[in-house]
């Protein structure tokens, strides 16, 4: 009896031993081997499984600023991959800027679907985007994916697409590495980290921009005020808007403020698009909604007092014109701002040291911002020329028909 009891014992022993050595082993080959830890990870998460049982999959390519556009069609545009997806996720939860930098690429991708498809009646066009990052498992990705998908932004310009080009976005987020198989090629390949640096991807946006006007039901009232400054809280918020706008007042410009975070993002979207003759604003997220604003509306652009920082100036058309403003000096920014206060030093604009590194630049973004008495008049003086040249040219052209 003892003898069958010491045997049982020992084999009880005997299994707890190979279950523990088995344990550890999985955790060693799951640290030492992140590769492997990613496909594991991907066959339980990976959202992208049911796509592909229908055909896609994705080739590896470099990501790319731009697509041209006569590159399009020799492509799928029904399957996008967007790359380094942890730039739509930051402390808040999703980055819209980011978000807005994805979609200034992916309108080529838009018209270029919407012209193929346009001859097929009845159902709209699902276009696939696979959100994918080097340097983030499917678990994480698919935490990107989820904050995404419940943003009111994501849903606003995937309900922009589904008017304006009949298209279906769908949302997908994978690893990479699993994408290798099916019959039916990915190859257009977007990077969630640039913003745009000219304005080519634009000949889509008027469609993308009433799509989203319809679908949100915004109001085409034309009675809105002059000036729009448009504020934000927190990190290079304006702390003197009441003071400018009493200063403008005084001088018969109307003036509307109002800052981004008490607004939904829907409201963002429709008051963006209403027709005001300028809109100031700090630089920061809540640009990302300039992507929306009426073609003749210029934006003012408010500079931390350390340095100028950019990213937003190609979120709209090239003809629309943009100011950069830092404490007393005011430019127009032909191009990038930053590149035309170094063209011309008269401008008295104060740069970041090229070499100023992350801690500079965190420090410059952390900035609150004020516009003093000599930038004020700077604005007020741009305000007056620009009304005595569209003054100058209604009454050019009244001459022009008097005199025909």
């Amino acid at each position: 009896m003892h003898g069958t009891v010491d045997r049982t014992c020992k084999n009880v022993r005997g299994l707890r031993s190979s279950v523990i050595a088995a344990t550890i082993l999985c955790g060693v080959v799951y640290l030492a081997f992140p590769n492997y830890r990613k496909r594991v990870f991907s066959r339980v998460f990976d959202s992208a499984s049911e796509t592909l049982r229908g055909g896609f999959s994705i080739s590896p390519a470099e990501p790319t600023s731009f697509t041209r556009r006569s590159d399009i069609s020799l492509v799928s545009n029904a399957c996008v991959v967007v790359e380094q997806a942890r730039y739509l996720k930051n402390a808040g939860g999703a980055h819209v800027g980011h978000w807005v930098a994805v979609l200034t690429q992916l309108m080529p991708h838009f018209e270029a679907v919407a012209r193929r498809s346009s001859n097929a009646k009845g159902s709209s066009t699902k276009m696939h985007l696979f959100f994918t990052d080097q340097h983030r498992d499917a678990w994480q990705l698919q935490k990107i994916g989820s904050i995404l998908r419940n943003h009111p932004y994501y849903q606003i310009t995937a309900n922009a697409a589904m008017h304006g080009f009949n298209i279906d976005v769908i949302l997908r987020t994978t690893v990479l590495d699993t994408l290798s198989r099916g019959k039916r090629k990915c190859r257009q390949s977007i990077d969630a980290g640039r913003f745009p640096a000219d304005d080519t991807w634009t000949p889509g946006l008027h469609r993308f921009v009433l799509g989203a006007f319809e679908s949100l039901g915004c109001s085409n009232n034309a009675n809105v005020a002059d000036i729009l400054i448009y504020n934000r809280k927190g990190t290079r918020e304006i702390t003197n808007t009441r003071d400018i706008a009493d200063y403008l007042e005084h001088r018969n410009y109307s003036v509307l403020i109002q800052t981004a975070d008490v607004l939904t993002p829907a409201q963002q979207v429709c008051l963006i698009g209403k027709p005001f003759r300028y809109i100031v604003t700090p630089h920061g997220g809540q640009m990302a909604s300039l992507m929306f604003k009426n073609e003749r509306t210029s934006v003012i652009e408010v500079m931390p007092r350390s340095g100028v920082l950019e990213c937003y100036r190609y979120i709209t058309r090239d003809y629309a014109l943009w100011f950069a403003l830092q404490v007393v000096s005011l430019w127009r920014c032909a191009g990038f701002c930053i590149d035309d206060a170094r063209r011309n030093t008269s401008f008295d604009a104060i740069l970041r040291p090229n070499d100023g590194g992350a801690e500079l630049e965190r420090e410059i973004r952390s900035e609150v911002l004020t516009v003093d008495f000599i930038g004020m008049k700077s604005l007020k003086n741009l305000l007056d020329l620009r009304a005595w040249v569209q003054n100058e040219k209604k009454t050019s052209t009244v001459r022009e028909h008097i005199i025909a």
